[in-house]
């Protein structure tokens, strides 16, 4: 149903091209193929960039965060079922960072889209001229990937670390005592 979202009628084709032009500094005798959509639905055209978002991306980033909270809420409860004095303080801490680094790996990226999204949606409605602007919403889809990795990254350091620490301060303990 979507696909053709941003297949604008052609009354609009001359107008978004206009507006391509005038944003990328292009020539007439440039050719040039524009895809958009008006920010809600008009008289010419049922099709809309609001209608879109609400119905065909929003119900999936809920439904993905809904089931991202319940897995926490689950993992969260399955490392807090065993009793802490079977645990050890490394364990505990582990399990800590565990969950610290997940919730991070699960929200961060919605931050990433939020922030830029956001300025998108604001832009649209305001009325302003986002030109090049739309290009910073881009490249922050680019940087999801990334920051997900470097969040894993992170806990997979720290963890090192933390052992290499302890490892170095069991060694000095042993070398004291010899």
């Amino acid at each position: 149903r979507y696909y053709t979202e941003f297949h604008a009628i052609p009354e609009y084709r001359q107008e978004f091209e206009n507006i391509t032009r005038h944003v990328f500094r292009l020539s007439h005798d440039e050719k040039v193929q524009v895809y958009g959509a008006k920010l809600f639905a008009t008289e010419k055209s049922d099709k809309s960039a609001l209608i879109f978002a609400v119905v065909g991306l929003l119900p999936t980033y809920v439904f993905a965060y809904v089931v991202f909270i319940f897995c926490c809420l689950k993992i969260y409860r399955a490392i807090n079922s065993y009793e802490i004095s079977n645990k050890s303080q490394k364990t505990i801490e582990m399990q800590q960072q565990f969950f610290k680094t997940l919730l991070l790996q699960g929200l961060l990226p919605l931050v990433v889209l939020a922030i830029p999204l956001g300025c998108f949606f604001v832009g649209l409605a305001g009325g302003f001229d986002l030109d090049r602007l739309t290009l910073f919403l881009t490249f922050s889809l680019w940087t999801v990937p990334t920051v997900q990795g470097l969040v894993s990254l992170s806990f997979v350091v720290k963890m090192k670390t933390t052992s290499n620490a302890r490892l170095s301060s069991t060694r000095n303990q042993l070398d004291q005592r010899s």
